[in-house]
This record gives C-alpha cells, sequence and structure tokens, in this order.
C-alpha cells in the first residue's frame, strides 16, 4: 500500500457507517493509526505489499461440509487491516462461497462465524448472496465465539443458523465513529482550509455542523432499517424490535429470541450436515 491510498482508507474508516461492536471499531481506528503514524513508514508499506501476496480463495472440506470462515473484523475488499487484524474480506467471502455451492465434493456449506461485524460496504449484497443460495445445497451458520452485528446480519441468511453454548449472539445496530485531525494538525502548524460545493459535501472532513450530524444520523438509520430488513428475511416470524437494540445474547437466550435455530458445536454440525448425512435423507 503507498503512501497516496492512505487518505483513501482514512476515509473509509471514519467517514462510514459500520455494523460492528463498539470496542473493535476503537480497535480498526487503533490498528490503523498506529501502523500509519509509525516511525519507518516505507517498513510499513513493504509489510503492506508482503500481506497482499496471497489473498487466497481456499476453504476446507470436512466430511462432505465446505467450511467457510468469516472471522475477525468484516471489510468489503481485502486491505492491510483485514491482513494485520486477521479480518474477513465480503470479496474474497463471496468467492468461497460460490466456489463452495459449486464444489461436486461439498454436500453442504458451513458458515463458521467468530466476528464483531464491520463495514456496511457491500453487507447487503453479501447476505442477500447468502440468502439466495437456499433452496440448493443446506447452508448452514455455525457461531462459534462471537456473530455480532454485520457478521450476524450474515448468518442469519442462512437455511439454519446455530452457536455453541457460550457465543454471543446479536449486537444488531449501526455506528460510525467520526475522528477530527483539526487540533493536531493546528499543533503541526499546519492550517487546513476546506472548500465544498455544498455543506454536506464531505461530511466529518473537518469540524461537523448540525446539518452533517443529521446526515450522518439519516445514512445510519437507512442502513440500520436495510439491517433489520435482512434479519427479518433470513429469520421468519423474528420480533425485530425486540433484537434489534444493539444488545447481545448468550447461547440459549438467543435460541429463545429465535436469533439462532438451536445450540451446536463444531463437529456436531459436521456429523449432521456430512456428506453421509444428507445421503441418508435423500
Amino acid at each position: 500500500m503507498m503512501n497516496k491510498e492512505l487518505p483513501h482508507l482514512r476515509k473509509a474508516i471514519y467517514g462510514q457507517p459500520w455494523a460492528i461492536t463498539d470496542t473493535w471499531l476503537d480497535a480498526i481506528c487503533d490498528i490503523f493509526e498506529a501502523n500509519v503514524s509509525g516511525a519507518n513508514p516505507k517498513a510499513f508499506e513493504a509489510a503492506a505489499h508482503d500481506l497482499f501476496d496471497d489473498e487466497g480463495r481456499d476453504y476446507q472440506v470436512v466430511d462432505g461440509v465446505a467450511i467457510i470462515p468469516v472471522m475477525g473484523p468484516i471489510f468489503p475488499r481485502a486491505n492491510i487491516l483485514t491482513k494485520m487484524s486477521g479480518a474477513t474480506s465480503l470479496d474474497v467471502f463471496t468467492r468461497r462461497l460460490d466456489d463452495a455451492i459449486n464444489d461436486d465434493g461439498a454436500m453442504a456449506v458451513m458458515i463458521h462465524i467468530d466476528s464483531p461485524g464491520g463495514s456496511v460496504m457491500g453487507l447487503a449484497e453479501a447476505a442477500t448472496k447468502v440468502f439466495n443460495a437456499r433452496g440448493g445445497k443446506p447452508i448452514v451458520s455455525l457461531a462459534e465465539g462471537t456473530a455480532a452485528s454485520a457478521a450476524y446480519m450474515i448468518g442469519s441468511q442462512a437455511d439454519y443458523f446455530y452457536a455453541t453454548e457460550g457465543s454471543v449472539i446479536g449486537s444488531i445496530g449501526t455506528i460510525a465513529r467520526i475522528d477530527s485531525q483539526d487540533r493536531a494538525m493546528k499543533n503541526a502548524g499546519v492550517d487546513s482550509v476546506i472548500f465544498r460545493s455544498s455543506e454536506l459535501k464531505a461530511a466529518g472532513n473537518g469540524p461537523m455542523t448540525p446539518r452533517q450530524e443529521d446526515s450522518m444520523r439519516k445514512m445510519l438509520q437507512t442502513f440500520f432499517a436495510m439491517f433489520k430488513d435482512a434479519v427479518l428475511r433470513g429469520r421468519e416470524g423474528i420480533d425485530i424490535e425486540a433484537v434489534a437494540t444493539g444488545e447481545v445474547w448468550i447461547g440459549s437466550e438467543a435460541v429463545d429470541l429465535n436469533l439462532i435455530d438451536g445450540i451446536m458445536t463444531f463437529d456436531d454440525v459436521i456429523r449432521e450436515w456430512s456428506g453421509s448425512a444428507i445421503a441418508e435423507m435423500v
């Protein structure tokens, strides 16, 4: 990644809504700032280049079940943060899903989730892709750790959604963080003048006006509505207003709220949807 690309990544982090837990949004911002402010930017660029050498589309097939991971924070495409934070790229995820569906050696697909959520960009499209895959090979989501926010939205679109007993489920909502660099720039002797074609252009670049804040809230609510609609589509009969509070629930609590279908371990899912088990059903 070259220096000229860093401002674009900064805007992608600070200037858009997220469907992620607040602690992980803070962590993503900290990872970015720690790396771009490093003493050796050339070393950072070299490390970024090495990290991008292998984006990979591999997935594992165990007893006829293709296992597609959704681990760590979720981004629309692979970037330095997906590599440095062990994150998931939606671009890679959807390609893996296509490959698994077309894989003659896979009788079922497991979306294996341990993620706090992530970017809203590309999220609705990825969730729809999972939902549209229903009716062919069984699509089973399994939360093993955390399925929060964007990760829950993806998982909820499968034919079945299970979680291990201690997994954390939910956090349905959107969030945004705007960090002003104005004071730091002025302390460094830099005075920045921003010219806009209209007040709402590039909101968040410089001090925010009340109208810009309202615009950001409106965008948050739009993505929030899309989130709720997707969950309603994937989890028929769910009381969306009862669960779209930003809260999380653990294991059986999530079952009671119809957020998931039941409690299963990784091995349980493999046994239930192995090639031999499906062959017996047919």
